[in-house]
């Protein structure tokens, strides 16, 4: 009842939804298809890979957000369906695909997987009613948050990275984000550079890789501070993406402490936060994921004060490693929804992680 699955892959149902006790998460019912090849050619079936190492989550629906939605995504999944075929990554992807429109098709009948992926890619559908009976009668007709726990929930991978449709991760994050090395203890942030072009997904992907690397070569440098601010990285993350990608270019900082041995203090780095979070799916479920209400921004933030506030260290990958967002066709939407109580300030990140840190003492 509520949730329904699509994949390109065979793969079965998890759970449901963090923060809702078993007693009232609905019983879900999985209907699998296989994602449409559109112009590529068909690919065969591939079994399921039980434990990969990452689990990408994003969501969405075929609304025409700002603009070609779909083609966003569409682009987005190009990229990393192909990059990480070709590095084998192991890896799979959820889209959660929330309260879909009644006069829309399924969001997985207008995705296309590249020519020859065998990747692990499912569409989760949460049905209008689903979310009629979550939304607390704000009139919010979609819940991002909400539909990224849903991903989370059912994610296989010893790691969870949340991100969104409408950003592509550079071949350098992807290799970092698959690599070994990952500190459980850390969660892992990024900034995103805004496009200033539109990417066409009809268009070859080699011209759409060649868009991005001229992007990169184009790209001013990064601008770090000597400790972590809202907006400002600090120093000691430069060396990190090199590190976890296996490059060379820079060394990790062997000593990142302050002067007192221990790590100076830093404030939680916000921007992109829904664009860019990558943690450990065993601080997921120790703390709960994002929290569960009928807000429509902020809550990606206030999950990274909440994983600082339980003690995880904020870690931040910068170039070569890079993400970019695709720019808008449309203008923009009217602002978003905050439920009362849920606005985000220096008061509200330093209550969510008090509450986060108490709860683990």
């Amino acid at each position: 009842m509520g949730v329904k699955t699509r994949c390109l892959t065979p793969l079965s149902t998890l759970l449901l939804l963090f923060c809702l006790p078993p007693e009232s998460r609905p019983e879900p019912s999985a209907r699998q298809a296989p994602l449409p090849p559109s112009h590529a050619p068909p690919v065969p079936p591939q079994g399921d890979v039980q434990d990969p190492y990452l689990s990408i989550v994003m969501c969405g629906r075929h609304d025409n957000l700002r603009g070609d939605y779909t083609g966003r995504l569409q682009n987005s999944l190009d990229f990393l369906l192909r990059d990480a075929q070709e590095i084998s990554a192991s890896i799979e992807v959820i889209i959660v695909e929330w309260n879909p429109l009644p006069s829309s098709p399924p969001l997985a009948s207008l995705l296309r997987r590249p020519p020859g992926s065998t990747i692990p890619t499912r569409v989760i559908t949460v049905s209008p009613q689903f979310h009629d009976s979550v939304s607390n009668s704000t009139g919010q007709s979609f819940f991002e948050f909400m539909a990224k726990n849903v991903g989370a929930r059912r994610a296989r991978g010893e790691w969870v990275l949340f991100t969104n449709g409408d950003v592509v991760l550079s071949v350098d994050t992807l290799r970092a984000v698959t690599s070994p090395g990952l500190d459980p203890l850390a969660f892992y942030r990024m900034d995103r550079t805004e496009i200033p072009g539109l990417l066409d997904p009809l268009s070859p992907l080699q011209n759409r890789r060649e868009v991005l690397g001229e992007l990169l070569g184009l790209l001013p440098p990064e601008q770090t501070c000597p400790v972590g601010e809202k907006e400002c990285l600090s120093d000691r993350n430069r060396g990190v993406c090199e590190q976890l990608a296996g490059g060379t270019k820079r060394p990790a900082p062997q000593h990142p402490e302050g002067l007192n041995g221990e790590e100076e203090e830093e404030e939680p780095f916000l921007p992109a936060a829904g664009d860019f979070l990558l943690v450990h799916a065993g601080a997921l479920r120790e703390l709960g994921g994002y929290h569960q209400v009928s807000s429509t921004t902020h809550l990606d933030s206030l999950l990274v004060c909440k994983l600082m506030g339980a003690g995880l260290r904020q870690r931040a990958m910068l170039r070569p490693c890079f993400m970019v967002h695709q720019r808008h066709p449309a203008p923009a939407q009217p602002a978003r929804f905050v439920l009362p109580g849920w606005h985000l300030s220096d008061e509200s990140c330093a209550n969510r992680a008090r509450e986060s840190r108490i709860y683990v003492e």
